[in-house]
């Protein structure tokens, strides 16, 4: 699974979310210095998982969202 990530958006509290995934198997991370999402980077917490967008207004949020497409791809 690719997951990509802004480091504007991963200063903002999407960091809490990297690091829970990087435990994950067959997870690879690659960070960006931007994805071209300026209109939300600084409104909710996003990443790109095997390049869809998934975006969440908390980290919590953004980490329930990416736990259930990690077990539909499974």
């Amino acid at each position: 699974m690719l997951i990509e990530c802004c480091m504007n958006n991963v200063h903002n509290g999407t960091d809490e979310v990297i690091n829970s995934l990087l435990s994950l198997p067959h997870v690879e991370i690659v960070e960006y210095g931007c994805l071209t999402q300026c209109g939300v980077c600084n409104q909710e917490h996003f990443l790109f998982i095997n390049d869809t967008y998934v975006a969440g207004e908390t980290p919590a949020q953004l980490l329930e969202k990416i736990n259930k497409i990690c077990f539909t791809l499974t």
